[in-house]
């Protein structure tokens, strides 16, 4: 066993390595105690699901607003490469998708041909 001389150290106390390694775990069980004792007076699972709702809906609105919202803010900047710009367009076209926008297909075309460079105008 390594002894450590600096004051106040304990040999049971985790080093800096192994509290790193365990935090993800300790914060997923402090995470499930609260969400545990939050509905263990709910007796529905639909009353839990609504809570749960409540919780993380407001999460994944943020994040589909503030995708949108980059969506219909970014413009093309010279000496970026078409593609790269339509896949990061692409890409965030999904990510607002996956927390719940509506955007359809012919939509996005339209928002990606819109920001493209005066240069590109044959292409709109």
């Amino acid at each position: 066993m390594a002894t450590n001389s600096k004051p106040g150290y304990h040999p049971s106390e985790p080093t800096v390595g192994e509290g790193k390694r365990k935090t993800p775990g300790h914060i997923l069980a402090s995470i499930s105690d609260v969400l545990n004792k939050k509905h263990e007076v709910m007796p529905t699972a639909s009353e839990i699901m609504a809570s749960l709702q409540e919780m993380f809906g407001q999460l994944l609105s943020s994040v589909r607003h503030e995708t949108i919202n980059y969506v219909y803010v970014t413009r093309m900047k010279d000496g970026t490469n078409v593609r790269e710009h339509v896949l990061d367009m692409m890409l965030h076209f999904n990510i607002a998708e996956s927390h719940g926008a509506m955007i359809d297909e012919t939509s996005q075309v339209s928002v990606i041909l819109e920001y493209l460079l005066e240069s590109y105008l044959l292409f709109r």
